[in-house]
């Protein structure tokens, strides 16, 4: 399917994993939603270069995502209630050589997806629902998306934020975060 552009995939209540996406040269938006017994999304996701649209929620127990870092284009990224993919049971390393390590030792954290690639063109980030903490998020180039517009946070559980190089910040959304005590240098 070389010319397939979207794949929504909602309520497959038993997909345990996706399909191999080797061959979809031209996907751009990818939806996935309500997918419980979700675990993994296949490997080859990592090496689609089109994608702009990106939505995978509700899929509570999804355990791994390949790093989207040859998609240079993604402008809207939405991982919500995917709380299984940002706590990690593996071996806590420096995230400074994310890439270089072997696959089965890669974290399950928010530097994993390889948010650090596409800062420049992200417009849309949504986090929510994903227990996500201080420590999830606090390295300092988590936070550099000079061109993002939305963040969606809610349901976190952040103590705080740092928002001060996320210069275009329309739309903050931050509903739930019951131990968020302080925003810093709102843009």
């Amino acid at each position: 399917l070389p010319n397939l552009r979207t794949i929504k995939l909602d309520l497959l209540l038993n997909l345990t994993k996706t399909p191999n996406f080797d061959g979809l040269r031209n996907l751009e938006r990818f939806m996935i939603r309500g997918c419980g017994k979700l675990i993994e999304i296949h490997p080859s996701f990592g090496h689609l270069e089109k994608l702009v649209y990106v939505v995978i929620d509700g899929c509570f127990n999804l355990q791994m995502l390949p790093p989207i870092t040859r998609s240079k284009k993604l402008e809207t990224l939405e991982l919500s209630k995917c709380s299984r993919l940002f706590n990690s049971s593996r071996i806590q390393q420096s995230m400074e050589n994310v890439e270089h390590l072997p696959e089965p030792f890669l974290p399950h954290n928010i530097n994993h997806i390889g948010l650090r690639f596409f800062n420049r063109c992200l417009r849309k980030l949504d986090l929510s629902g994903c227990f996500l903490g201080d420590g999830d998020i606090s390295s300092t180039g988590f936070w550099e998306f000079p061109n993002l517009q939305e963040l969606d946070l809610h349901g976190n559980k952040f103590s705080r934020l740092n928002f001060s190089r996320i210069p275009r910040l329309k739309c903050l959304n931050v509903k739930y975060c019951f131990h968020l005590v302080e925003l810093l240098e709102l843009p």
